[in-house]
């Protein structure tokens, strides 16, 4: 039992490890027997949670603990490309948040903007494009965590601009959800490569 002002703990259906429920995915049987990621973990109906990683998903996916956790037979062609759903829906999520983020004013953006914020001490991360100039360069400023995601056509639509090589984000807890976020999309992306 978790304690309280603790958060949710669930179990990976892959590696059955015991997590804080914000760590994992939820995977849920629509109506139609398709799977669906539930990236809020609102959706109806029964779930089952997997790590963000690529041994735990195929290991979930590919033996009978997925279909015993929801308590259906899944079909096989059910569960093709689930690391790139579970993948995309993340990217999605983090452009939603990005989105909000703008909306608040704690996104900065042109260079000059963000060199002054940062000067100032006004920015805790840097989001840079995978496709810009900074992303070649490692462009950062100390002390500052510096995450290279999506291309700049994707960062700018997310705040609702034109193509962006880079963002500030000016909020510290909503840094924090980035980097967390990012980075589980980064090990979707290289773990268990092979």
């Amino acid at each position: 039992m978790a304690k309280a002002g603790s958060s949710p703990q669930r179990t990976c259906v892959g590696c059955r490890e015991t997590k804080d429920k914000e760590s994992l995915v939820r995977i849920v049987c629509g109506p139609d027997g398709a799977l669906v990621v539930d990236m809020k973990g609102r959706l109806p109906g029964r779930g089952a949670y997997i790590c963000f990683e690529k041994a735990c998903i195929r290991k979930a996916i590919r033996g009978k603990a997925l279909s015993q956790a929801l308590k259906k037979r899944i079909n096989p062609s059910a569960v093709e490309g689930m690391e790139d759903r579970i993948r995309d829906g993340m990217e999605k999520r983090i452009s939603a948040f990005l989105s909000v983020l703008m909306k608040a004013g704690k996104v900065v953006v042109g260079r000059d903007s963000i060199r002054r914020r940062l000067g100032k001490g006004d920015v805790h991360l840097l989001v840079l494009a995978g496709d810009g100039r900074e992303a070649e360069k490692g462009a950062g400023s100390p002390g500052v965590p510096v995450r290279i995601f999506l291309s700049r056509e994707q960062l700018g639509a997310s705040v609702g601009r034109t193509a962006q090589p880079v963002l500030g984000i000016a909020d510290p807890k909503g840094s924090m959800q980035l980097l967390r976020w990012i980075d589980r999309v980064k090990t979707l992306e290289t773990a268990g490569r092979g």
